[in-house]
């Protein structure tokens, strides 16, 4: 069978003066998505040709998620479309409706904003929804961060799902690009330019740790962990046992914790309320952030003396921040 992901039926574009401008929609649900992406929207900005339009939706709109919306509106990033979604539980059921809830948000904004493509980044189940809107309506999809590998998750499953949906993959390591070819893709399709993180560290300016102890109104010292723990969605093991096996390890560690709470994912309140619980347990050595934002945290991590859980972070961005 031939691949035709690429023969996509013509689309109408905008024209600036001469040019011919194609409207890419570019999708963002988490505020660690966002940061990977913010790079890759400035570099679009003044590309002839392109005209980047960012759709909001996920997290960023949740209040319980810490309203990450806010830090893309300081950023002065203009925002064309927004998608909440439900949130309502903490379940596969939820995660599920928030999948399909983005669908059919993503299609009303694509519609609406007369899109010829759309990009998306990773693995998250809002990610797969948003990816899936674009396959019905003829729009090629950019996926970002393809071909990673990621254990006691559903993330694999997710991400190699937005893979084979994806006509063209930009991905942050070789190892990642043979990964994508032994799955099918092909070759021209794949490119491999390293990890945007790298691209948001060289321009974030440092911040002395005063500055971070008075924007969170705490008192870390130096040497404070930086923690994350998101649920493991395909463990055994229940989130709140996972949790509670992470907490009792560090209560025997005499240092400062900062925590940053998990992403919206099945058993992600569970977790919560353990940080939470554990954090009331000794106020005078524990902070707890719901949201630091992409800026806040790396400078964060610049400053802490290890990063700790399982967040991808911790492979990914920490090894740059010094």
């Amino acid at each position: 069978m031939v691949d035709d992901r690429h023969a996509r039926r013509p689309r109408l574009c905008r024209r600036r003066g001469d040019r011919v401008v194609k409207r890419i929609g570019v999708f963002t649900a988490t505020r660690a998505e966002y940061g990977l992406l913010a790079p890759v929207l400035a570099a679009m900005d003044p590309a002839p040709g392109l005209e980047p339009l960012l759709i909001v939706s996920g997290a960023h709109l949740s209040p319980r998620h810490g309203m990450t919306v806010r830090e893309i509106e300081a950023d002065g990033r203009p925002i064309a479309a927004r998608v909440p979604l439900p949130m309502a539980g903490d379940d596969g059921v939820s995660a599920a409706q928030d999948m399909a809830a983005a669908t059919a948000g993503v299609a009303q904004a694509a519609a609406d904003l007369k899109l010829d493509a759309l990009m998306v980044l990773g693995d998250r189940t809002e990610t797969l929804g948003a990816a899936a809107a674009a396959v019905p309506m003829a729009l090629p999809i950019l996926h970002l961060e393809g071909g990673h590998r990621t254990a006691g998750a559903v993330d694999d499953a997710i991400r190699h799902a937005i893979t084979k949906l994806a006509a063209l993959h930009f991905t942050a390591h070789p190892d990642y690009a043979q990964r994508l070819r032994q799955m099918g893709e092909a070759e021209e399709r794949i490119f491999v330019v390293g990890s945007t993180a790298a691209d948001r560290l060289a321009r974030l300016p440092a911040l002395s740790l005063e500055k971070l102890n008075a924007g969170l109104c705490a008192t870390l010292r130096p040497g404070f962990l930086l923690a994350t723990l998101h649920p493991e969605t395909l463990s055994a093991l229940p989130p709140a046992d996972q949790a509670a096996r992470f907490l009792t390890a560090l209560e025997g560690i005499d240092v400062d914790v900062l925590f940053t709470l998990p992403n919206a994912d099945a058993g992600g309140r569970a977790i919560t309320e353990a940080i939470r619980t554990f954090a009331a347990s000794r106020p005078e050595r524990t902070v707890v952030a719901p949201s630091l934002g992409a800026d806040r945290y790396l400078q964060a991590a610049r400053l802490a003396g290890a990063v700790i859980g399982n967040s991808s972070s911790g492979v990914i961005e920490a090894p740059m921040v010094r």
